[in-house]
């Protein structure tokens, strides 16, 4: 009994670490005085509708740290996150590489490495701390 209990206990942070780990890696960015963006790459086996989900919880966060009682969702759309970051082509020690390789070097990016690309969710949204008269649907963030 106390294994299962045990087990369970640790699958359930296992989860909540995963979910913090992808909230983590959400990126946000202000356009303007009251306009951000919010850009959720979409881990493997992650559907749209969790990217958009964990985006507009995001947009919440964010929108609640500046104040804002309501948001609108200006703008949403799918594309692609670039980044250099748990990329596995990238190699570790460059020196090795080229003596494995007995290139050494001749066909590098000269620019750096070239960044990993994976799917992404991004939401743009306006916040507002009175509630708008707009034909847009308002979200208040404390719902």
């Amino acid at each position: 009994m106390k294994t299962q209990i045990f087990l369970i206990s640790v699958m359930a942070l296992m989860c909540c670490c995963q979910e913090a780990t992808i909230a983590d890696s959400a990126i946000e960015y202000q356009i303007d005085q009251e306009t951000y963006a919010i850009v959720v790459p979409q881990e493997e086996g992650m559907s749209d509708e969790d990217a958009k989900q964990l985006a507009l919880k995001k947009a919440k966060e964010v929108a609640k740290s500046h104040n804002f009682q309501y948001i609108t969702i200006e703008k949403e759309e799918k594309g692609t996150f670039a980044s250099t970051r748990n990329n596995p082509q990238l190699p570790k020690n460059l020196y090795y590489e080229d003596i494995q390789t007995q290139n050494f070097g001749k066909d590098r990016n000269i620019g750096g490495p070239t960044p990993y690309t994976t799917p992404a969710y991004k939401i743009t949204f306006k916040g507002y701390k009175e509630k708008p008269m707009t034909l847009k649907k308002v979200i208040d963030v404390n719902s």
